[in-house]
């Protein structure tokens, strides 16, 4: 039996975990029974795991950077337990780490890239003494429209249901861990197959298009605008800042109701740096067209980036500004350092990780640190810090608070209630912090 494992979390995850439910019925499709096992919706020591796994042939395991040392615990626990089982590692974490992984954790195979072919060919030959790192045909799956998986993907009716229409990323971004790499497109019919079948099983009409390329190219975006509307849904997507605004009154036409936008930085300087790619003016000129369509518009931002300094952060702060009335939404994040994305690598040229750092030892960020990047399911990842000192970085995490909150009218506020009154959030909390939370956030509304 194989078994497909993601590791045990504190932030449980709202929905299934689709990467290895795609690839549980890429292997169903070529004759090959798995099973996928969830390890967040059980204890944290994986007692209840060891009772579901029985017999095990393949064993394969996948997590987030942040969830790396349950993902390393689970793996040596599994590997005692089932010592004769093919242990198999795959995901972006362990892609990019494939070397140290396999000297310093009991693993027998490390997938980098995608992991159709090289997972199933794994489970085919079922060999213990080669380890595979990478093969270069099987970097990239282009079948991604093979196999009828999406009547077996049967999602839960909720606020909507998710659609990817490509793979691969046009973008070189250096803090991203998706690209670049060679974007291959599904056939819009099997899109709009699959949509079909998403409404009948779930009974939802709200589609969520997750791929980051969805907008790139403008004539593939007209045709299955042209089938959406016919399908009557309300939708929503990434968009690139750089798209062509001519689109979005179709967009708007056939259902669009919200696109998700990575403006990054407002400094032509930091968007060179960081080899975004975009203008600042594209990105003027796409939330104020979604704007007059009503589509609602979430803008994403960066802070403490690649040679930002303190005007260039001024910068973003007062594009945002300048915007804030033709956008619902912002998230703010601090810039992480992830091991698969170029600012890893910036990093380290640069002298700028922690001293002793290895993604294999424990970790936490500072006690400072932690008062500014309050996300703490990310306080084992380092933050990339240049130029801004964390004084700096706090005072533009609140401006821009108060810029959601004040500005961008009830959507903001809900936006901002709901990420300061999660439980997750909430528990981590002192009393007094808690209560002067809920004070700040009532005075607001």
């Amino acid at each position: 039996m194989i078994y497909l494992l993601s590791p045990w979390c504190e932030r449980k995850y709202s929905g299934p975990i689709t990467s290895l439910l795609y690839l549980k019925y890429y292997l169903q499709d070529n004759g090959i029974d798995s099973e996928v096992i969830d390890c967040s919706q059980y204890d944290k020591d994986y007692n209840e795991v060891m009772a579901k796994i029985i017999h095990p042939d393949v064993i394969g395991i996948t997590g987030y950077t942040r969830e790396r040392f349950n993902a390393y615990s689970l793996i040596w626990i599994l590997r005692e337990r089932f010592p004769e089982a093919t242990f198999v590692v795959g995901g972006r974490h362990f892609g990019a780490l494939a070397d140290e992984v396999l000297s310093k954790l009991p693993v027998d195979h490390v997938v980098k890239g995608e992991g159709e072919e090289q997972f199933i060919d794994i489970c085919r030959r079922h060999y213990r003494n080669q380890r595979t790192v990478n093969i270069d045909k099987y970097r990239c799956f282009d079948q991604i429209d093979s196999g009828n998986l999406t009547t077996k993907l049967k999602l839960a009716a909720g606020d909507f249901v998710s659609v990817t229409t490509s793979r691969g990323c046009v973008g070189q971004c250096v803090f991203c861990c998706d690209g670049p790499t060679i974007i291959r497109f599904r056939s819009i019919a099997k899109i709009v197959t699959e949509i079909e079948q998403k409404i009948r099983l779930t009974g939802c009409q709200n589609v969520a298009f997750g791929d980051s390329a969805f907008t790139v190219l403008g004539p593939r975006v007209v045709e299955l605008c042209y089938h959406l509307k016919k399908l009557g849904v309300r939708w929503s997507c990434y968009a690139r800042a750089d798209m062509d605004p001519g689109l979005v009154p179709l967009m708007a036409e056939s259902g669009c109701v919200e696109m998700d936008i990575g403006l990054e930085s407002g400094s032509t300087k930091v968007l060179k740096a960081i080899k975004k790619r975009i203008k600042v003016d594209d990105y003027r000129r796409l939330v104020k067209e979604a704007h007059l369509r009503d589509i609602k518009t979430y803008v994403f931002v960066m802070i403490s980036l690649p040679d930002e300094t303190w005007e260039d952060a001024l910068e973003t702060l007062e594009l945002v500004r300048e915007t804030s009335d033709s956008i619902d939404g912002l998230g703010v994040q601090v810039a992480r350092i992830m091991p698969d994305a170029a600012l890893y690598q910036i990093a380290k040229d640069r002298g700028l990780l922690p001293e002793g750092f290895d993604w294999f030892k424990p970790y936490e960020i500072t006690a400072e640190e932690k008062e500014v990047a309050k996300d703490w399911a990310y306080h084992n990842v380092p933050i990339y810090r240049e130029h801004l000192s964390l004084v700096q970085i706090a005072t533009l995490l609140k401006t821009y608070e108060l810029i959601v909150l004040k500005k961008m009218g009830w959507d903001g506020l809900k936006q901002a209630i709901r990420w300061n009154l999660k439980w997750d959030v909430f528990k981590r909390l002192t009393p007094n912090k808690a209560i002067d939370k809920v004070k700040k956030l009532w005075q607001i509304s």
